[in-house]
C-alpha cells in the first residue's frame, strides 16, 4: 500500500513538472505570437500613415481630372 502510494506520488510529481513546463512553454509561445501580431499591426499602421502622408498632398481631384482630360484630347 505505501509503496504504491509512493509510486503514484512520484509519477504525479513528474507529470506535474512536465505539465508545468509545458504550460510555461505554451504561455511563452502565445506571448511571442501575440507580440508578433502586435508588431505586424503596428507596421501596417505606420505604413498606412506614411503612405497617406506622402500621397495626400499629391492628390488633387481637380488636377487629376484635368490631367485625364488633357490626355484624352
Amino acid at each position: 500500500m505505501i509503496s504504491s502510494l509512493r509510486k503514484y506520488k512520484s509519477l504525479d510529481s513528474t507529470n506535474f513538472q512536465k505539465n508545468s513546463i509545458r504550460s510555461v512553454f505554451y504561455k511563452i509561445r502565445s506571448i511571442h505570437f501575440s507580440h508578433k501580431l502586435t508588431l505586424v499591426y503596428f507596421q501596417i499602421v505606420i505604413n498606412l500613415y506614411f503612405t497617406i502622408k506622402l500621397y495626400l498632398p499629391l492628390y488633387d481631384p481637380k488636377a487629376k481630372s484635368k490631367l485625364i482630360i488633357s490626355k484624352l484630347n
